[in-house]
């Protein structure tokens, strides 16, 4: 385990509990302004190179999305950096060292999970399967996508929001709490958000962050996050968090209420997704519970 060290002044039982919450306030403000801020700066440049109005096709179209999200996550990493180097930590903090065993954990869970809800969703009799394509680009290219969206979400939620609020002496289950509030919040503007889609989303937060609060590590939270959007979207044809994702390998009917089905947002927009992650949460709460905490 590496002991974590602040400047300033501002180690847990050195300073006081208001000063070291206001550093954290102060570090999460400005690396949320710097990310916005260049995030913005590359998006008004990328479209004077490339107007995504003008793209001819749906993988040119794809593409773009994909230019947009490496421009985002770039914006990340250059702020985490920014902010880190002023507190003078260290920039491997933010857990993305690749742990193949943690991976395989996220990625597998994942697959078993979607295993799960369409089993139950047929079971039911609220999904019917209409036709299979293999449109090999499409998925491809939004495999690609889902992936850099994995890596910039974690890396901004997990990497450097919880991982600053438990260096900063944070209540650990409070931390865990706040940022996957904050990460349900960043969807409030998606297409169908609804008061079930914010505690699904809020539980898929706790999901993400409780093995990389005992890990210090993003690889479970980002392969997890990964293959869970890609299966969501591009696979089995629901929206991923009220958004289209094109071309997908499964079309399916879904009949019955939008509370069960999830509607016009997706899976996360129904019960069945609420009663999943609270599963999939409780496992891993006996799993990591039994290691101490990084």
């Amino acid at each position: 385990m590496v002991e974590r060290k602040e400047d300033n002044g501002l180690q847990p039982g050195k300073t006081g509990f208001w000063q070291r919450m206001a550093a954290i306030a102060l570090d999460a403000g400005m690396f949320l302004l710097f990310s916005f801020g260049l995030y913005v700066l590359w998006a008004a440049f990328a479209r004077l190179l490339w107007a995504p109005d003008a793209v001819g096709t749906i993988s040119a179209g794809a593409w773009w999305l994909v230019a947009d999200e490496a421009g985002l996550l770039c914006a990340v990493l250059v702020s985490a950096w920014l902010v880190l180097r002023r507190r003078g930590l260290p920039v491997s903090g933010l857990g993305l060292s690749f742990r193949r065993r943690e991976a395989l954990k996220g990625g597998g869970l994942a697959v078993a999970a979607y295993a799960c809800v369409l089993v139950l969703s047929w079971g039911l009799g609220i999904v019917r399967l209409e036709s299979v394509a293999f449109p090999a680009t499409s998925l491809g290219i939004m495999a690609l996508y889902f992936l850099l969206v994995a890596l910039a979400e974690e890396l901004m939620v997990r990497g450097f929001l919880l991982g600053r609020m438990l260096d900063g002496g944070l209540n650990r289950w409070a931390a865990l709490l706040l940022s996957s509030l904050l990460f349900s919040l960043m969807h409030l503007f998606n297409p169908a958000f609804s008061w079930l889609s914010l505690l699904n989303i809020l539980l898929a937060g706790l999901v993400l962050g409780v093995p990389y609060a005992y890990t210090r590590n993003l690889s479970f939270p980002v392969f997890f996050h990964w293959l869970w959007n890609w299966l969501q979207g591009p696979v089995l044809g629901y929206r991923v968090s009220g958004n289209e994702t094109g071309e997908s390998l499964f079309s399916f009917t879904l009949s019955g209420p939008d509370w069960l089905t999830g509607g016009s947002f997706g899976f996360e927009g129904s019960l069945l997704c609420s009663v999943l992650l609270l599963l999939i949460l409780g496992g891993l709460l006996r799993c990591y519970g039994r290691r101490r905490m990084a």
